[in-house]
């Protein structure tokens, strides 16, 4: 009899351990996140909210294309998401949110698929869109309503040029277009738009390619030029 008990109980006490641990994965959305930001955390009406840096939001964002394209068995995506952080291909929305626009696809292939990744600074990540690569007027996805500055133009405008020229593997913009805003080669055209004229080529090399690029206030972009430079 008391054998009886004393199994019961463990039984019991298994139990309680097994729903108290499934409990606890499932109250943060990113438990490693959470461990690994443990000392950055800020606390909202009983909320605890985690905190990421943009590096770890561009690791986000790849591995949220890696799990949605069945994993780096099938998929893998462009260097510029594996690289340094400011040449990935990222805006910074204005809202603690950054959203990413790359391609991938199966490893040693051309890319064929395009993604566009949003990630929150407390590490919440959306796919706003997994499918077949789009025309370049197409791929460089924001917050439409949103105002946006002349950093992020800049940047929509140095990455339309990247991927019009097959991506960061094959073409990099002039180092203009990798600092500050106000020394870019650009003009304010006095409408709530910018417009970016700059050079660019395979990396390591000397520029061969012209790259005229007009952004607005919304974050529309439109690619005025992209062809050999002209005197």
């Amino acid at each position: 009899m008391n054998k009886s008990l004393t199994i019961c109980a463990i039984t019991a006490t298994i139990l309680i351990l097994g729903s108290v641990s499934t409990k606890a994965q499932t109250t943060f959305q990113n438990p490693l996140l959470f461990s690994q930001q443990r000392s950055n955390t800020q606390t909202t009406e009983g909320e605890t909210r985690v905190r990421i840096d943009l590096n770890r939001a561009k690791n986000l964002a790849r591995q949220g294309a890696e799990r949605a394209n069945g994993g780096l068995g099938r998929y893998r995506a462009e260097p510029a998401m594996h690289g340094p952080i400011e040449e990935s291909p990222y805006v910074d929305n204005g809202d603690d949110t950054w959203t990413f626009t790359f391609q991938g696809g199966a490893p040693n292939s051309r890319p064929d698929i395009e993604t566009v990744v949003t990630v929150s600074e407390t590490g919440t990540v959306t796919i706003d869109y997994n499918g077949a690569i789009r025309t370049t007027e197409n791929t460089i996805t924001q917050r439409r309503n949103a105002t946006i500055d002349l950093n992020r133009a800049k940047n929509l405008a140095r990455q339309a040029a990247e991927r019009l020229n097959g991506g960061l593997g094959q073409y990099r913009a002039e180092s203009s277009m990798h600092g500050p805003a106000e020394k870019s080669p650009y003009v304010d055209n006095g409408d709530g738009t910018w417009t970016f004229t700059f050079k660019g080529g395979t990396p390591t090399d000397q520029p061969t390619i012209e790259t005229v690029v007009t952004v607005n206030q919304t974050g529309n972009v439109t690619v005025d030029y992209n062809s050999s430079i002209r005197q």
